[in-house]
């Protein structure tokens, strides 16, 4: 087995095993509070002190917070109950917060109905700002464009910014935004965040290709890898897989070893603005997204691919000046 795709699977098995889900105590219909002689509010279970519990428990069609048994008045904050987070102000669940919440340093959320909005992506306002919430969750990372009732705006690091002006990508193709809004009108070159000018027509690049793009990303990583191992690297071929909406690439390669023997496999990967702190990848430059290896198989092909060429993925792969290792796996 080959450095880059042992290193791959070592990685993937640290990650399963991170997986674990946690065991989670919850309160039954038969549970409720007790206030005791001293006004204290404890959390009884089936007739005793369960000094154990933390979360929601319903008393009198009211919920309340509490913790390690005990109903905690001074309590504000988010907690979790049967896998879905609320919001709880003074120890009671306060239906009426919707926004954006700030729950941990610079970590915010939105809410609807004192609940964490998983299913909402777009923009919020907060307090005149516009900010980018993905799947419920502030994404500071973001740096692409939003369609919002109909029109599209640039977001950079997570916040609409009327002042940018420049190149942002969204799927494989590149977009030029006008004082934060798309402008479909722009005609002429322009450099995108990798150092690349390309050209626009319609406020689109017409020389660029993400999916050639990531392709030359992920055999970069390859290569700086198992060049580490002394062996070298080919490219065999390569696809884009679009599944309705960009879903990443896969590369397939062949790895010669110092000793003659020789290997294929395949590197499947996928492309966002999100930081994954367990998937090893790659970042040509800042803005550009996070290309992470998602698996390592023998072969790889998907129904509605984009075969891609090879020449176009050699000379993108040629004009990278530098680029970012995501989570680099020791060699050593």
């Amino acid at each position: 087995m080959k450095k880059f795709k042992k290193l791959i699977a070592v990685a993937l098995a640290v990650i399963l095993s991170l997986s674990v889900m946690s065991v989670v105590a919850f309160a039954s219909t038969t549970d409720s509070l007790k206030r005791t002689a001293d006004g204290t509010w404890l959390y009884m279970e089936n007739g005793e002190h369960n000094a154990y519990y933390t979360g929601l428990v319903k008393y009198y069609d009211t919920w309340y917070y509490v913790e390690n048994g005990v109903l905690n008045w001074n309590y504000t904050g988010l907690t979790k109950y049967y896998d879905t987070w609320y919001y709880v102000e003074n120890s009671v669940l306060n239906w009426n917060k919707n926004g954006l919440y700030n729950y941990y340093g610079n970590e915010w959320c939105y809410l609807t109905n004192s609940q964490i909005d998983t299913y909402y992506t777009g923009l919020v306002n907060y307090y005149g700002t516009w900010y980018y919430v993905e799947e419920g969750f502030l994404n500071w990372d973001y740096c692409s464009l939003t369609n919002y009732y109909g029109t599209y705006y640039g977001v950079v690091n997570g916040v609409l910014d009327w002042n940018f002006s420049g190149v942002l990508r969204y799927g494989t193709t590149l977009y030029y935004v006008r004082n934060g809004v798309l402008d479909w009108n722009y005609k002429g070159k322009a450099m995108y965040c990798t150092g690349k000018t390309y050209t626009f027509r319609n406020g689109a690049a017409i020389d660029y290709d993400g999916y050639v793009a990531d392709a030359a990303q992920a055999l970069a990583l390859m290569k700086y890898y198992e060049a580490k191992a002394g062996n070298t690297v080919t490219l065999v071929e390569a696809e884009g897989m679009p599944d309705d909406a960009y879903n990443g690439v896969a590369v397939k390669v062949k790895i010669r070893s110092n000793d003659g023997s020789e290997e294929y496999y395949t590197a499947i990967t996928g492309k966002n603005f999100q930081q994954n702190t367990h998937l090893t990848g790659i970042m040509e430059n800042e803005g550009d997204g996070y290309l992470y290896v998602i698996v390592v198989a023998g072969n790889y092909n998907e129904e509605n691919s984009v075969v891609l060429s090879n020449d176009a993925i050699l000379a993108y792969l040629d004009g990278m000046d530098s680029f970012t290792l995501l989570n680099p796996i020791s060699v050593y």
